[in-house]
């Protein structure tokens, strides 16, 4: 195709789609598509904001609150019974059952001392999925007779809210008058 008939153009993640006159043509590393306009059905643009990735960094936050609160609790009290556990038996003459009961109790305080650690990552991760919530995502979606195609771009873009203007216009100017 010439660029000569191009009427409008716009990035999508590593390809770019281009409006002609009559098709429009998707283009990336791995695919060329041309589409007649004739058989687009309709065009819909839209800036979203996933409430799953807002969801999912409250439920992150939350048990990463938990964690960091709870830590240091669960450290010293399973700390404790190890001691306890560890003084139960006579100094000569210690069972298999109380040095058993020690050694997993001091495993498990071992564990909870790293909980802060665990709580601090989760944090990072909530603010991440927080992020991306924020930022949204623009969808171009391209409704056919029987089936439909989204194409998805991180944040509010423009240039491809005004591609999806061209196309509706276009659209527009073929459609047979009533």
């Amino acid at each position: 195709m010439s660029r000569d008939g191009l009427i409008a153009e716009a990035q999508v993640g590593s390809g770019a789609l281009s409006l002609y006159q009559g098709c429009l043509v998707h283009r990336s590393d791995a695919l060329t598509e041309t589409i007649p306009l004739a058989q687009l059905a309709s065009v819909r643009i839209a800036y979203e904001r996933e409430p799953g990735k807002l969801g999912g960094a409250i439920a992150l936050a939350v048990l990463a609150g938990l964690l960091l609160l709870s830590a240091t609790a669960l450290r010293d009290w399973l700390s404790g019974l190890a001691a306890t556990a560890a003084r139960a038996a006579e100094p000569g003459r210690r069972e298999a059952l109380e040095a058993m009961l020690h050694s997993v109790l001091s495993a498990l305080a071992g564990i909870a001392g790293a909980l802060p650690a665990v709580g601090s990552g989760l944090l990072v991760v909530c603010a991440v999925l927080a992020a991306l919530w924020l930022h949204g995502r623009t969808t171009l979606t391209l409704s056919f007779a029987a089936t439909e195609r989204a194409l998805v771009v991180r944040g509010r873009n423009l240039a491809l809210i005004e591609f999806a203007e061209a196309i509706a216009a276009r659209l527009a100017e073929q459609a047979p008058a009533r």
